[in-house]
Formats: C-alpha cells, sequence, structure tokens
C-alpha cells in the first residue's frame, strides 16, 4: 500500500514539496478556502490526530466546493516570523522561491504519496511468510530505516552462525571470520535508532 503525507505544498503543475509534520506540532491550523479551521470535523485531536486520519480528512476537505479554487490551507501565521524562519530554514527556502512566506502566508496543501510500503514477506529470519506487515500506515519518521537495519543484522547474524564453524564467508575474495560475533556486539553496544527532526533545535 501506498503511505500518504498530509501536508505537502500544492503548486499546480509543479512537483509536490512536503511540509513537515513539525509544523502542525508547533500549531499550524488547517483551514479552508474562507479561512475555517476544520481539522476537528475529522478527528478530536484535530491537527495532531494519526497522519493517516489527517491524510484523508485533508483529501475530504479539499473535494469540497466547485473546483474553482482550491480548498484547504496549512496556516501557522501566528507565530513569531523570527522563529519560524529559524526554526523552518530549509522550507523558508524553498517557499521564498515562491514567493511564500511562513509567518504571512496561508499555505495550500494536499496530501502526497510518500513511501510505497510493504515488500516481500518474511518471517524474523527473513525466510518464511509472516502475517504482520512491519511498515504501518502511521509510520513514524526514520521507523523504515530502523527495522530495515535491525532485519538486515537480524539475518547476517542468522546466517553466519549457521554456516560452517568457524564463521568463514568469502566475499569480494576476502575472508571475514567472526562475522557473526561482531554482529552481536553491534548490537549489544547500540541503542535503537530513534526517530528526529530533520530541522534544527529551536534553542
Amino acid at each position: 500500500y501506498v503511505q500518504f503525507h498530509p501536508t505537502s505544498l500544492y503548486i499546480p503543475n509543479e512537483a509536490r514539496f512536503l511540509l513537515t509534520e513539525a509544523l502542525r506540532g508547533e500549531g499550524a491550523i488547517l483551514r479552508d478556502a474562507s479561512g475555517r479551521a476544520f481539522a476537528k470535523d475529522f478527528h478530536a485531536d484535530g491537527e495532531l490526530a494519526p497522519r493517516d486520519i489527517v491524510a484523508r480528512g485533508v483529501f475530504e476537505e479539499g473535494q469540497k466546493g466547485d473546483g474553482s479554487q482550491h480548498n484547504v490551507y496549512l496556516d501557522i501565521t501566528h507565530r513569531d516570523g523570527d522563529w519560524l524562519h529559524g526554526r523552518f530554514p530549509s522550507i523558508q527556502e524553498h517557499l521564498s522561491r515562491k514567493k511564500l512566506d511562513l509567518a504571512k502566508d496561508l499555505l495550500p496543501v494536499t496530501p502526497a504519496a510518500h513511501y510505497t510500503c510493504g515488500g516481500i514477506a518474511t518471517d524474523m529470519q527473513e525466510e518464511r511468510h509472516c502475517q504482520d506487515c512491519m511498515q504501518p500506515v502511521r509510520r513514524l519518521g526514520l521507523d523504515f530505516m530502523e527495522e530495515t537495519a535491525w532485519l538486515r543484522l537480524r539475518f547476517w547474524k542468522d546466517w553466519c552462525l549457521r554456516a560452517s564453524s568457524p564463521t568463514t564467508l568469502k566475499r569480494e575474495g576476502k575472508s571475514l571470520r567472526g562475522t557473526g560475533e561482531k554482529l552481536e556486539a553491534f548490537v549489544q553496544n547500540n541503542p535503537p535508532i530513534q526517530s528526529v527532526s530533520l530541522e534544527p533545535d529551536s534553542h
């Protein structure tokens, strides 16, 4: 299935630019063309509802009206302009090229295809079919990198331990000994990857 990002910048005939969900976390409001805040219409948590719910809500709101004008906007103009530009510099840089300003303009938004989720069904050793998908529709930032790294480590550890003893793998003409043990040490000494913001700290 395809996961959708709830708020990409909508500029007709241009590629979609993702407006980070951190904007809503910092208080950005979803409004229709009349300026009405509509997020509470689809969920009690409004803009802070899970991303799949927000994406559906934004899409459904965008289908309303006669199609003569865009109907969904992201508004964070109530926050301090200097703070916004410092908190989201890469976004403001892109918006400036479109003659838009986080601190002054309502930003036209629409959901955009973000990630194709799923793939080959496997068990924890990546061998047999398993029923549960590890990539949820509400995937959080960097979860997909964490699960990929973790599964790769599990796969190599299992593969190495089942190889001839002592563990010897030949790859590009080089002998790699003790790979399973090294992977085990890596897993033990490195905590799980944490989701992080790609924008600088607000401090």
